[in-house]
């Protein structure tokens, strides 16, 4: 991602943004929930076919999903909020990235 970063950036940090306790077990229903949708593709077509194609498909599949576990775990979904949330150096356990970029 440097590499790509630094052709447009001169300065260029990439940190991570890590969950709390909370935000794991939601993370980890929601890869559970995924998992089992993807039982379902016995051909890999999530793999073979464009991202255009899935776009739609994904989209809906997603919104149900997190509907389900907003059902299921209500209050653990309420609860979480962007405290729940932390900046930190980035590692494998990073939920998404944060970069500081100067031109």
């Amino acid at each position: 991602m440097k590499g790509v970063l630094s052709k447009v950036f001169t300065t260029i940090s990439i940190k991570g943004i890590v969950g709390n306790s909370k935000t794991d077990v939601y993370y980890k229903n929601n890869e559970t929930s995924v998992l089992k949708i993807l039982k379902l593709d016995i051909f890999n077509l999530h793999e073979k076919l464009p991202a255009w194609i899935l776009k739609i498909p994904y989209e809906l599949l997603n919104r149900m999903n997190r509907k389900k576990l907003l059902e299921q775990y209500k209050s653990e979904v309420i609860d979480m909020n962007s405290e729940d949330y932390t900046l930190h150096s980035y590692s494998e356990q990073t939920l998404d990235f944060f970069c500081v970029l100067e031109k």
